[in-house]
């Protein structure tokens, strides 16, 4: 990138890096470069690897992580919720309180999660926003785009956490049933489902 193009790297392509070698299973070469990086890896960079060690179920490098994490950014309750999920999915209660603890003690609590559809330019009524935090609003959102648009038309997401395991799959069934192609735009990146195929996930920025 420095020679061919002239680019100047930063956090986010460093990121990125960690991101795409996190997804593809090389967690332990993840790590070994985020440890190598010319410039201190901040929370973004570390929460891409600790959701490759969830993923992965890599407990060791998940608590590195975490500790990393928490260390960083000790506000953001998001992380919390993952390294608690990482203990849950392995059995480990007591890290899964412990973790709890220690978010309680600093006075986090986990955001609710919304989603939202424009359909007609009209997004959904303020009266029925209560509703969808009530569950898996994802899913709620790409029903209501299928009620109310045209047969293998797209369907575009928005939602403020990151999309769990259950939506993703969940999606990507429903993009094979209806043919349709559907983008979800998350906390951290676009998840594109076309046809039920393995989704293209392209890292965007926070903003």
């Amino acid at each position: 990138m420095r020679q061919k193009y002239d680019i100047a790297l930063s956090l986010k392509h460093y990121g990125c890096m960690v991101d795409l070698l996190g997804r593809a299973g090389h967690v332990d070469i993840a790590y070994e470069f985020t440890k190598n990086m010319p410039i201190r890896a901040d929370a973004s960079v570390w929460g891409a690897l600790l959701g490759a060690c969830k993923i992965h179920k890599n407990e060791k490098l998940g608590k590195v992580d975490s500790e990393q994490l928490f260390e960083i950014d000790p506000e953001n309750v998001g992380y919390y919720v993952l390294v608690s999920n990482m203990y849950a999915s392995s059995g480990k209660r007591d890290g899964v309180d412990i973790v709890r603890s220690l978010a309680i003690d600093r006075g986090l609590r986990k955001t609710p999660g919304w989603s939202s559809i424009e359909v007609n330019k009209k997004d959904v009524e303020d009266d029925k926003k209560e509703h969808i935090l009530t569950s898996h609003s994802k899913r709620l959102a790409i029903a209501y785009g299928i009620i109310n648009t045209r047969p293998k038309t797209p369907i575009r997401i928005f939602q403020n956490l990151r999309v769990c395991g259950d939506c993703h799959n969940a999606t990507k069934l429903i993009s094979k049933i209806t043919e349709r192609e559907i983008i979800v735009r998350d906390s951290n990146r676009f998840h594109h489902f076309r046809t039920g195929n393995a989704p293209v996930e392209i890292t965007g920025d926070e903003s």
